[in-house]
């Protein structure tokens, strides 16, 4: 795909306007206060526009847009860009709130639908990394055994479709007509489309392993894991996704909006468990690492169907800082399902 010019980015951030006047429009008919979600491939992705003072938008081409929060409240409107992520609880629920109502959205709305659906388009930017020999335990494995056994989820490499998965962004690529290096970016996971899970281990987007600077066209983490999983799955079992961990999350925003859900100390598994229908749940869908996986589905409706997460655990484990001293590790496990919402 060509990268984007500066004038289809224009046209791209003008349709997205568009959309979240109507995404008003309709939810409007359904509640005062409803939050609406929307996600459009390869827009800017450090963008913030507050009406109705007409403020202009502040553009920084980005990688990994997980988010564009739509939300109406009073007489205000925002669009919140992902460079502006939730920092308390309140805000975290109705960007939690938003993403729902994107998720349980039966139509499939073609400016949220990625482009990205074939594995193939990794290797345009990407190359994949040795993850170790058949048999070796996953990162995910080693460190959350616990909640996996609990769960009837494999550990180890080779068992029961369980296969680790490593891109590296380390290709020259063009963009805007300039030749770029390689960001030297990566995403690593494990996952069993045969068992329904997906573990999110370690990434670096491109974006900031750039240095804030670019990034490829194919760069957000929902679409990379998506195609991970694709590559992965057959016709009957790519619908088959039911657990997405988000494993030891570092993001700041994260951890503190998920303590504070969690009154201030999340314990060990079984952990702590939010339904979606609650504020806690919607809260933790609402962070960084929760709308990866609310994009993950939003984006992908057509491939998935109209999956959500239906509740969400906390838990943690002692991992090891990088001087090898003990630390807490939290983890995040989102349950997913196909939704009720007729």
């Amino acid at each position: 795909m060509a990268p984007k010019t500066p004038v289809n980015r224009f046209f791209s951030l003008a349709l997205f306007a568009v959309l979240a006047l109507l995404c008003i429009y309709k939810g409007a008919s359904h509640s005062h206060h409803e939050v609406r979600a929307l996600s459009k491939r390869e827009t800017p992705e450090d963008v913030t526009i507050h009406s109705p003072n007409g403020s202009h938008p502040a553009l920084d081409p980005g990688e990994e847009l997980q988010k564009y929060i739509l939300a109406a409240r009073g007489e205000e409107l925002h669009i919140l860009g992902k460079r502006a992520p939730a920092e308390t609880v309140d805000e975290a629920v109705r960007n939690g709130k938003g993403l729902w109502c994107q998720l349980v959205d039966t139509d499939v709305d073609e400016a949220l639908h990625t482009s990205w659906t074939d594995p193939g388009d990794l290797n345009e930017w990407y190359s994949p990394h040795p993850y170790g020999n058949t048999g070796d335990l996953t990162d995910t494995g080693r460190d959350i055994s616990t909640a996996l056994g609990a769960l009837g989820l494999p550990t180890n490499t080779g068992d029961r479709g369980l296969t680790g998965m490593i891109y590296h962004q380390d290709r020259e690529f063009m963009l805007d007509g300039e030749e770029k290096d390689a960001t030297w970016g990566y995403y690593r996971a494990s996952l069993s489309p045969q068992m329904g899970y997906i573990s999110a281990e370690d990434n670096e987007s491109p974006w900031y392993a750039s240095g804030k600077r670019y990034t490829p066209p194919l760069s957000k983490l929902s679409d990379v894991y998506y195609l991970f999983w694709k590559e992965l799955s057959t016709n009957k079992n790519v619908k088959n996704l039911k657990y997405f961990f988000r494993h030891h999350v570092i993001n700041t925003q994260s951890k503190r909006i998920a303590l504070e859900v969690a009154g201030g100390a999340i314990p060990e598994w079984p952990g702590v468990s939010y339904d979606m229908s609650t504020d806690q749940g919607k809260a933790i869908l609402g962070t960084p690492n929760g709308s990866g996986v609310a994009f993950f589905l939003i984006n992908h409706k057509p491939e998935l169907g109209v999956r959500v997460p239906t509740k969400v655990t906390l838990f943690k484990t002692i991992g090891r800082d990088a001087n090898g001293q003990p630390e807490d590790w939290v983890h995040f496990l989102f349950y997913i399902a196909v939704s009720k919402k007729k």
